[in-house]
């Protein structure tokens, strides 16, 4: 017999209405015009949670992908923040090098080998996307965005009322 927990999270209708209005929300936040593709993945037992390809982003094509679960808004809150550093000219990926603010930072090497979480939290862009991905969902909970939805799908009513989401 599954918990409540996993029907909620199977649910697809809530999530495109949720993911949909999230979205119009962070083009908001972040002052961008662009078509985000969300990809949410089966949740697995290992610690990735979500990422975007900045290599993808110079060809204009920006996919999220986050692990399904109740924080996959703070998911992509994280790397949609990455999208719009890389917008803003903040950060990329050069000749094997990460760049920060129009300076090499660190290699990718060097980057792919970190096992330091502080470490890799501290990282400036890093440091960005976590603050973001904190602040944002609870951002959207009180926003147009959100109150737009309610009365649209009895979940999703349920989900924001029990901030489960956020």
């Amino acid at each position: 017999m599954k918990t409540f927990k996993e029907l909620i999270l199977e649910d697809k209708k809530y999530k495109k209405l949720l993911i949909d209005s999230y979205k119009e929300f962070l083009k908001d936040f972040f002052k961008v015009n662009i078509k985000v593709n969300i990809k949410i993945l089966k949740r697995t037992k290992s610690d990735y949670f979500g990422d975007v390809d900045i290599g993808m982003l110079r060809s204009k094509k920006y996919v999220i992908k986050v692990e399904d679960g109740y924080n996959f808004l703070h998911y992509i809150s994280h790397e949609y923040t990455h999208i719009a550093q890389f917008l803003r000219g903040d950060l990329d990926i050069e000749d094997g090098f990460i760049i920060w603010k129009g300076k090499k930072f660190m290699s990718t090497n060097d980057y792919s080998n970190i096992n330091n979480f502080d470490e890799y939290k501290k990282l400036p862009w890093e440091k960005e996307a976590y603050e973001n991905q904190e602040k944002l969902p609870k951002k959207f909970l009180n926003s147009s965005f959100c109150s737009d939805l309610k009365g649209k799908d009895a979940t999703l009513d349920f989900g924001i009322e029990n901030n489960l989401w956020f």
